[in-house]
């Protein structure tokens, strides 16, 4: 079953707001809904996940590339990283990673080396 738009709901989804998270199908949608007031949604929790359930049989499709667990731990206090994600232009780049439906063209397109 497909997702419709949280405006018309009368067409599939194809982007998601960055700030409400709510999904919408074309660029009126998007101006009618941000026209009614947009806020970013109230009280939201991240799924709390038990220490035991953290471990690497915790991903489904293990890779020899699938980083362990403790080493994902550690990105949660790294300076470096929060300083690399407060990039506005990385953020918009990830918000537009994040709903476009070819990902990988996104991403060889960004990891380029431009011409000289």
């Amino acid at each position: 079953m497909a997702v419709l738009c949280n405006v018309c709901e009368a067409v599939e989804k194809k982007y998601k707001c960055p700030v409400c998270q709510i999904f919408y199908c074309s660029l009126s949608c998007f101006k009618a809904h941000k026209d009614s007031g947009c806020n970013p949604p109230q009280n939201i929790q991240e799924p709390q996940i038990k220490e035991e359930e953290m471990c690497d049989e915790a991903f489904l499709f293990q890779t020899p590339d699938t980083v362990p667990i403790e080493s994902l731990k550690l990105l949660a206090n790294s300076d470096k990283l929060k300083a690399l994600l407060a990039n506005p232009h990385l953020r918009e780049f990830l918000t537009i990673l994040d709903s476009s439906e070819e990902k990988g063209r996104l991403m060889r397109k960004a990891m380029k080396e431009p011409c000289s």
